[in-house]
């Protein structure tokens, strides 16, 4: 499972990215911004998985397109802007 509660507000995120996608650096661009505004109120902890060099993770939890953001039970899935990844994971939470 991607994500964890604790007293602390700890959230735990998996980011599935293909680094020879035309998009990677958007989609990590995106990404980097909504962690640092989600930071200010909660602990958050993540990792990209690249598909390329992590197949087993990828199979595991059944990726079905990238970039995917895997957070418990909820999955955002396709190119993403920040603010829909900051609504995606507080609508979540």
């Amino acid at each position: 499972m991607a994500v964890y509660y604790s007293r602390m507000n700890e959230i735990k995120l998996l980011l599935f990215v293909s680094k020879s996608s035309l998009y990677f650096q958007e989609t990590i661009d995106e990404f980097q911004k909504a962690v640092d505004a989600l930071g200010k109120d909660l602990k958050l902890e993540y990792k990209l998985v690249d598909v390329n060099d992590d197949a087993e993770e990828f199979e595991k939890f059944k990726v079905p397109a990238i970039p995917a953001l895997y957070f418990g039970e909820a999955t955002l899935i396709g190119q993403m802007k920040s603010a829909e990844i900051v609504e995606f994971i507080n609508v979540n939470k």
